[in-house]
């Protein structure tokens, strides 16, 4: 649903899925992984640093790829 949302819409897929980005990139649809939806809208200042901080902690703590390594560079992209 998501590939088809985007390829119609010509949208940005925004997923961690692997088979999915990959599907994406193939037929040429823009990707970006979970945090970078973030990271734009703390560049956009459409949220503060730390309410992106506390959301990132909190995916982490439910999704195991989402490793400590992967918080740090997110928290550093949005400093």
């Amino acid at each position: 649903m998501c590939f088809i949302v985007a390829r119609d819409r010509r949208a940005i897929c925004a997923t961690n899925e692997k088979p999915l980005r990959k599907k994406c990139i193939d037929n040429n649809i823009e990707v970006l992984w979970g945090l970078e939806m973030m990271v734009e809208l703390c560049d956009k200042e459409k949220i503060s640093s730390g309410v992106a901080e506390k959301t990132a902690r909190k995916i982490a703590s439910y999704n195991p790829t989402i490793t400590e390594a992967i918080v740090a560079r997110f928290l550093k992209d949005i400093s």
